[in-house]
């Protein structure tokens, strides 16, 4: 069975998947069974990019097909904020760029990955900054931030959808 086989059976069975129960489980074995089926897309590509590699464009282009499909699914749960038939494509995504980010920083020579993680959307890497001052918006309130190791300069804030994240972000001036 091709890559792109095992990708439309996988997604099959998301869509195929037992909502009706999933719905009626716990919140704990709704959480649980939620991460192991989103997890299977991320064992699957990992597994199949370390024996051939991967085009990122086509398995992106296969979530996108299947995208509409998957935001109407019946996915009822109490913990709406996470487990959400809204929030499949974005997670799949998430995984495949997590892997691509990944290959091209195995691929980078240079001597920190503050622009490549700006660009992946990554955090920064924290123990490597240095914090130059708290820029006042009145809001936010961002932390002006600074790469000990290239100058790169990052702004962190509170995320403001409650889930206690940090956002770092390229600070532009």
């Amino acid at each position: 069975m091709t890559f792109h086989e095992q990708l439309e059976n996988y997604f099959n069975s998301i869509l195929h998947f037992n909502w009706g129960n999933f719905n009626e489980l716990d919140t704990k074995k709704q959480s649980s069974d939620w991460e192991s089926l989103l997890g299977e897309f991320d064992r699957m590509i990992r597994e199949e990019h370390k024996l051939n590699g991967i085009d990122f464009a086509v398995t992106t282009a296969m979530i996108r097909i299947y995208s509409k499909y998957f935001q109407e699914l019946p996915i009822e749960s109490s913990l709406y904020t996470i487990i959400n038939s809204k929030f499949i494509t974005s997670r799949l995504y998430d995984y495949i760029l997590d892997l691509e980010f990944e290959e091209v920083q195995k691929k980078s020579n240079a001597s920190c990955d503050c622009e490549l993680r700006d660009q992946y959307k990554k955090k920064s890497i924290t123990e490597n900054l240095k914090e130059i001052k708290v820029l006042y918006d009145g809001y936010y309130n961002p932390t002006l931030l600074e790469c000990l190791t290239c100058h790169f300069q990052w702004i962190s804030y509170p995320a403001d959808d409650s889930t206690g994240k940090t956002v770092f972000e390229k600070y532009v001036p």
